[in-house]
């Protein structure tokens, strides 16, 4: 007894199943989590690194994404760093710190500064990110990949295993 499928649903059993690898990767597995640990490793690194006192970072955990949260008292130098961008004596802010860190995808300062030239205020009783979105979910950025590499598998099955005409002549 023979049983076929269809090349549709072939492909469509390949993303399922590509799609749920990164799932249980994100969730189950705990990689997700692991990853956003690893990037407020990053921003506390940055913070020694500054040397700015009262300031504090919490990477965004509900939803798990790339976007860590910034408060304490600043001012626009510290938090924006010179504006010219092309010479090397510039000195970059603690927003572009924290990008150049790797991996963090936005900073949001919580509570946000009141104008340009103003000075940050404190942090808010429960710590920064506490009533702010987020942005992308980490877990829609692991599926979007996932989705990514699912498609350069499929070209790359196109483009060297599809099925040939069959020859007619040695040239042909």
């Amino acid at each position: 007894m023979s049983l076929s499928m269809s090349r549709w649903l072939k492909l469509l059993i390949g993303l399922a199943v590509s799609l749920l690898v990164a799932w249980l990767a994100y969730g189950p597995l705990g990689q997700g989590n692991a990853y956003i640990d690893k990037l407020q490793q990053r921003a506390d690194a940055v913070l020694r690194y500054t040397e700015i006192p009262n300031l504090q970072a919490r990477m965004s955990r509900a939803p798990l994404a790339r976007t860590v949260f910034l408060c304490g008292p600043t001012n626009d130098f510290q938090r924006d760093g010179t504006m010219n961008w092309s010479k090397a004596a510039d000195f970059p802010g603690v927003d572009a710190l924290m990008l150049y860190a790797g991996g963090i995808g936005r900073v949001v300062w919580d509570p946000a500064p009141p104008s340009p030239r103003a000075a940050t205020p404190a942090c808010p009783p429960g710590g920064p990110g506490t009533g702010s979105g987020a942005g992308l979910p980490l877990v829609a950025e692991w599926l979007g990949l996932a989705f990514l590499f699912w498609l350069i598998g499929l070209g790359i099955g196109w483009l060297f295993f599809r099925p040939r005409p069959p020859r007619t002549g040695y040239l042909s």
